[in-house]
C-alpha cells in the first residue's frame, strides 16, 4: 500500500429522496464497497487524501444535503440531524448496495453510528474517525435546546463573502486546520458569485438542533451496533470536552477497537496513509466473508 491507486475521483450524481445528491467515487468500480460520510460543514473531498490509499475498495464519498454541491432544498426546508439517517439509507438502495463498509468522520461518525445500530444487516464494518456516536445533550436541557433551535430559525441566514479566493481560504484556516487542508476543501467548496467568493455549505446547517439525544440514549445506540467497529482517535484534540466524552463511550460497542493516531480532528486528511494502514489492517482482520462489488456477501 505504498502507492495510491485509482487516485482520480469520479463525480456521481444520484437521485435520492427528491434530491440531486452529489458524490465522489474512488477506486475500481468492482472494488469492495465503502460509503464515506464527512464531517459538519465539510464535503466529499475531505476523503480525497484517504480514499486513494484504500486499495481494492470502491469508496463513495457523499456531499450530504446542504454540504458541498448537494443543495439542502427550498427556503422552507432544513435538515434536522436525524433526517440524514433515512437519506443515507435510501442512498444505499440507489447505489445497489445490499451491504457495505461504512466510514464516518466527526458528524459523519455520529451519523454512521445511528445507521450501523439501526440497520446492522446493511454494514459489514464501521470506522469512526475522531467521533463515537452523536453529540448528546443533558436531560434537563430539552426546553432550552428547543428554544435555541427555534430562535435560530427565526434569525435569518448570513452568508460571508470575500474579495478574493485566497481570502476565502484564509477565513477557514486556524491552528487546527492548516491552509493546506483548506485548499483541499476549497477546490470543491469555494465558488465565485457576483458578491465575491464564498464557501458552499447551507447556512441553515449552523442552526442549533431542535433536540439532542441524551447520553443514555447514545449509549443504547452504540451498544446496538453489531458489526466490528474501529475508532480512530486523534492525538491532538481541539475540543477537550470531546476527549472526555469519547473516553466515557469507549468499550460500549460490542466489537470495538480503539486506536489513537497522529494528527488533529481531521487526521484522515493530515495523515491519510497512516489512517489507511490502520483501516486496511482492520479490514484484513475481519472474520466475515468478503464482499463483492454489489455489496453482497460471498
Amino acid at each position: 500500500m505504498t502507492q495510491p491507486s485509482e487516485a482520480t475521483p469520479r463525480d456521481l450524481r444520484l437521485q435520492v429522496g427528491g434530491f440531486d445528491l452529489l458524490a465522489r467515487e474512488y477506486g475500481p468500480s468492482d472494488g469492495t464497497p465503502v460509503l464515506a460520510l464527512h464531517g459538519w460543514m465539510d464535503h466529499a473531498d475531505s476523503f480525497a487524501p484517504l480514499a486513494p490509499h484504500l486499495e481494492g475498495c470502491r469508496v463513495v464519498a457523499l456531499d450530504l444535503p446542504g454540504h458541498g454541491l448537494t443543495e439542502m432544498g427550498d427556503k422552507g426546508h432544513w435538515f434536522h440531524y436525524i433526517d440524514n439517517v433515512p437519506f443515507v439509507f435510501q442512498t444505499l438502495t440507489v447505489l445497489g448496495w445490499d451491504r457495505c463498509h461504512l466510514i464516518g468522520h466527526s458528524m459523519g461518525g455520529g451519523l454512521g453510528a445511528l445507521l450501523a445500530s439501526t440497520f446492522p444487516e446493511r454494514f459489514f464494518s464501521f470506522v469512526s474517525i475522531d467521533m463515537l456516536g452523536p453529540i448528546s445533550g443533558p436531560e434537563n436541557h430539552v426546553v432550552q435546546q428547543l428554544r435555541k433551535g427555534v430562535l435560530d430559525r427565526s434569525g435569518g441566514l448570513k452568508q460571508r463573502y470575500f474579495a478574493t479566493y485566497d481570502e476565502a481560504l484564509a477565513a477557514r484556516e486556524n491552528d487546527h486546520f492548516p491552509l493546506a487542508l483548506c485548499r483541499i476543501l476549497g477546490e470543491r467548496g469555494i465558488v465565485e458569485t457576483d458578491r465575491g467568493y464564498t464557501w458552499l455549505g447551507d447556512r441553515r446547517l449552523k442552526w442549533s438542533s431542535l433536540q439532542r439525544y441524551t447520553e443514555a440514549q447514545v449509549r443504547e445506540i452504540l451498544a446496538a451496533i453489531e458489526c466490528p467497529v474501529l475508532v480512530l482517535l486523534a492525538e491532538e484534540h481541539r475540543y477537550p470536552q470531546m476527549v472526555q466524552l469519547l473516553k466515557k463511550r469507549e468499550g460500549i460497542c460490542p466489537r470495538e477497537t480503539v486506536i489513537t493516531a497522529p494528527g488533529g480532528h481531521h487526521l484522515h486528511m493530515e495523515h491519510p496513509k497512516t489512517c489507511a494502514e490502520h483501516i486496511r489492517r482492520f479490514y484484513d482482520g475481519l472474520e466475515e466473508p468478503a464482499l463483492t462489488a454489489d455489496g453482497a456477501s460471498t
